[in-house]
């Protein structure tokens, strides 16, 4: 125990306590500034408080005044141990991105900001998304239409009946009359010489 914490009074461990919840990352402080700073507060606003309890705590704050909102998530996923295990993760994930900000400069690639300060990059594939959603529904909206303007003839047609023999429920080329009639006009059409060949009458003059 520091002589800070062994000497410190009484009504200051609410102030500590505050100052612990308010801690924030500042813009030139360094990942292991911050965790140094957060576990000494710690100390002096829990110094009663078992040193797993004060880790848990000063683990969950060192998170919580991160200032990339993205690297908070990351770090939560990652479940550390304790706060020295938060800070090595913090510090791990803050060197890949500057190594992918230099890549990407190195390509050329670059970043516009627009005036009121959002991304331009991601304005514009927004907007390409909303085209692309506005597409898709226009050729949906089209295929309905035609599925729509389907049913109706159908439904229309079924409602006509048979051209045929004026029944319902099919069609002229499905029509069953047609083939009996069919059936009957051949029989009818027989040559008759034909039937007496047939019947073995034709005689030879």
């Amino acid at each position: 125990m520091s002589l800070e914490e062994r000497f410190s009074p009484a009504n200051q461990t609410e102030l500590y306590r505050t100052q612990l919840r308010e801690r924030r990352q500042k813009a030139s402080e360094s990942l292991p500034e911050l965790g140094q700073d957060i576990r000494r507060l710690t100390n002096l606003a829990y110094p009663t408080a078992p040193n797993e309890v004060r880790e848990t705590l000063a683990k969950e704050q060192f998170i919580d005044g991160l200032m990339s909102v993205d690297m908070r998530l990351r770090i939560k996923q990652a479940r550390p141990a304790d706060l020295n295990d938060a800070i090595r993760h913090a510090v791990e994930l803050e060197a890949f991105n500057k190594a992918e900000i230099k890549q990407d400069n190195g390509k050329g690639y670059s970043r516009a900001i627009t005036r009121d300060g959002t991304n331009s990059d991601a304005s514009d594939k927004t907007v390409e998304l909303l085209k692309n959603m506005q597409t898709a529904l226009s050729d949906l909206q089209q295929e309905v239409k035609a599925l729509k303007q389907n049913r109706e003839q159908f439904q229309n047609r079924k409602k006509r009946g048979c051209f045929n023999c004026g029944k319902f429920g099919h069609f002229k080329k499905d029509c069953p009359e047609s083939s009996v009639k069919r059936g009957h006009s051949n029989s009818q059409n027989v040559p008759e010489f034909s039937r007496e060949k047939q019947n073995g009458v034709i005689g030879v003059n």
